[in-house]
């Protein structure tokens, strides 16, 4: 079964892959902007398709 990401989820997909492409070093932590926008959609979405789509870990949103 194939999951449609919604838009919404895909335009914070576009906002974290410009972060992680400019990010000084890896374990930089997750700007709060970011960091609240994945919250929020994760309210809305499951939160196991925002974190795939994402790429990121709990541990690091719950920061």
């Amino acid at each position: 079964m194939k999951t449609t990401i919604p838009a919404d989820l895909l335009e914070l997909k576009s906002r974290f892959d410009t972060w992680h492409a400019h990010r000084k070093y890896k374990r930089e932590p997750i700007p709060d902007e970011l960091r609240q926008a994945a919250v929020d959609l994760g309210r809305r979405y499951p939160p196991s398709i925002v974190l795939r789509t994402l790429k990121i870990d709990l541990q690091r949103v719950e920061q």
